[in-house]
């Protein structure tokens, strides 16, 4: 009869190891939903308020008292795609980009050349 081989700690590691990341790399990353409106504003500058004195939390994307949270992450996320798919020469300048440069062509670079920032899966 042949005895079966014992396993090492190292070896049901190993095995557990490999089944995790094969579970973790075949599995889709959820749908993402909103179930609120947000009007989305065309690109804009967004900067801090004029007056930060108030007692409130104040938005820096419209300036308004911060009231409901989902919107406001909604307004946020709005606010960098729209900074990040802005192509007018002359916003950019004020962002301080060099002439002909945007910040659409910009995040493009970064897509398009993931230095350091390879996946695993």
């Amino acid at each position: 009869m042949h005895a079966m081989p014992q396993s090492t700690p190292f070896t049901l590691a190993a095995i557990f190891s490999t089944v995790v990341i094969a579970a973790a790399c075949s599995t889709p990353p959820p749908a993402e939903t909103r179930d609120y409106p947000v009007p989305r504003a065309a690109a804009a500058l967004v900067t801090p308020p004029a007056d930060d004195t108030s007692a409130e939390l104040i938005s820096w994307v419209d300036g308004q008292p911060i009231a409901n949270w989902p919107a406001e992450i909604a307004k946020r996320d709005h606010a960098i795609d729209g900074y990040l798919n802005d192509t007018d020469p002359a916003r950019a300048a004020t962002y301080g980009f060099r002439s002909g440069q945007t910040p659409q062509l910009a995040w493009r670079w970064f897509r398009d050349n993931p230095v350091g920032f390879n996946s695993f899966c």
